[in-house]
């Protein structure tokens, strides 16, 4: 399907292995699918990766069926997965593996309706994603009110006092957050995700203009076994997950958010299927940005981690990603940030643990390892590094001084596997500085290249 509209309705029954609707083009689209089966055993019921236009599930009535239409996945797959449409869930059952239903981005649900995911009768692999009536999904500790708790994460948020003083805000069930939530500039408020999930289904989910702390109560980063990590906070559909912004007052002058990802919180973001002009980015940091152990994790290809265009300080925690252009940190800044003891692992190509792109400084401290297949530093332009300890280890050249920059090694350990005649421990390529004071450089090759 390359353009135009499908309509679905009565007890049509699509059954096949691979995708039962699908597009490979970028045409727009509109699928209506009133009624009926449609089911993948090896694959997504729905994929239309670069399409626009709408994917309407059921009809628009005020009434929600539960029984039809029915759409169903392979368990490890999205049910249903598009980048640049968007879905309209009205009716019916969406049919998939825990945290792989949804894969687009929801526009409207059926007026006074909640996404819920309930257990699969027919087989304990499968969860089933339906409408149930708005209910109380989060709470404010110590309201005034004794155990009042709001239908929405948007409430809670209005009802919170304009005060410097923290309020927390406690999850009570897994929210599928479809409408975009704003933190205004004069709230602080502490989001306690209290081993609940938050699925993030539209672009920008949370945008924080004030000051933001998002942490988990029941979990403690140090005692989780990294394999076995639980996610609590995900995008699925390629949007942006938290906006953290930097606002302009009425004088003229600027005012940065805070944002703090605390101890617990691992993000896990999935955006494959993009491209060179199009990176996605689950977190984009225009204020400041502060993590505490926090994991944040991102698979497919052409993604920052973080993106980060104003301070940034990193406390221990990880950033993962496993596909090609998956980069950790794209750094556009002219301010100073810090990694304090954070482990950054990429194993996709052409991925680059940090990537400074502006005059900003960015310093390593102790205990801070970034293990790529790219550079683990990349200074492109006019920026500094400094290091002050940890570990960087790279197939390429570990640190690419790509401009007039500087590289600045206090501490530390350099490792590269390169073993080109052209590339090493440090790399520098156009004119920029190296100062190199204590630390270590083992390379295959050269330990120090300079091109020009």
């Amino acid at each position: 399907m390359d353009g135009g509209t499908l309509n679905i309705k009565g007890s049509t029954s699509i059954k096949s292995a691979g995708a039962p609707i699908y597009s490979s083009g970028t045409a727009d689209n509109t699928v209506n699918i009133e009624s009926g089966t449609l089911e993948s055993t090896d694959w997504q019921a729905i994929e239309m990766c670069n399409s626009t236009g709408n994917i309407n599930i059921g009809k628009k009535d005020g009434i929600v069926n539960k029984e039809t239409p029915i759409l169903k996945s392979a368990v490890k797959q999205f049910n249903t997965r598009s980048y640049r449409m968007h879905m309209n869930f009205y009716d019916g059952q969406l049919i998939g593996g825990h945290g792989n239903i949804i894969g687009v981005s929801i526009n409207e649900l059926e007026e006074g309706y909640q996404l819920v995911e309930n257990e699969y009768e027919e087989d304990n692999q499968y969860k089933s994603m339906s409408l149930d009536q708005i209910s109380s999904v989060a709470e404010i500790q110590g309201d005034s009110e004794s155990n009042k708790t709001y239908d929405t994460l948007e409430e809670a948020v209005n009802s919170c006092p304009n005060v410097e003083t923290q309020t927390t805000i406690k999850l009570l069930k897994t929210i599928y957050q479809t409408e975009q939530i704003i933190i205004p500039k004069d709230k602080n408020i502490k989001l306690d995700l209290n081993g609940q999930e938050l699925f993030a289904l539209t672009d920008n989910t949370i945008r924080n203009e004030g000051k933001l702390e998002i942490v988990d109560s029941t979990k403690s980063a140090e005692d989780e076994n990294p394999t076995e990590r639980t996610y609590n906070l995900l995008g699925t559909t390629g949007g942006t997950v938290i906006q953290n912004a930097l606002l302009e007052n009425e004088e003229g002058t600027k005012e940065k958010a805070v944002l703090t990802i605390g101890k617990g919180i691992k993000i896990y973001y999935t955006a494959s299927g993009l491209n060179y002009n199009e990176y996605k980015y689950p977190i984009q940091n225009q204020g400041t940005l502060k993590t505490n152990d926090a994991i944040l994790k991102a698979t497919g290809g052409y993604v920052y981690v973080i993106n980060n265009t104003g301070t940034f300080e990193l406390e221990r925690g990880a950033i993962e990603t496993s596909g090609n252009y998956a980069y950790g940190i794209y750094g556009n800044s002219t301010e100073a940030s810090t990694i304090n003891g954070t482990n950054i692992t990429l194993t996709g190509n052409n991925s680059y643990g940090i990537y400074n792109d502006n005059e900003g400084t960015i310093t390593i401290n102790e205990n801070t390892t970034i293990t790529t297949q790219a550079s683990s530093v990349y200074n492109n332009k006019t920026g500094k590094i400094v290091m002050n300890g940890g570990t960087l280890s790279s197939k390429s050249n570990t640190i690419d001084n790509r401009s007039t920059g500087t590289i600045e090694l206090n501490s530390g350990d350099i490792k590269s596997e390169s073993s080109s005649n052209s590339s090493g421990g440090i790399y520098n390529n156009s004119g920029g500085t190296i100062n190199i004071n204590n630390g270590s450089i083992t390379c295959n090759y050269s330990g120090i290249c300079n091109n020009r």
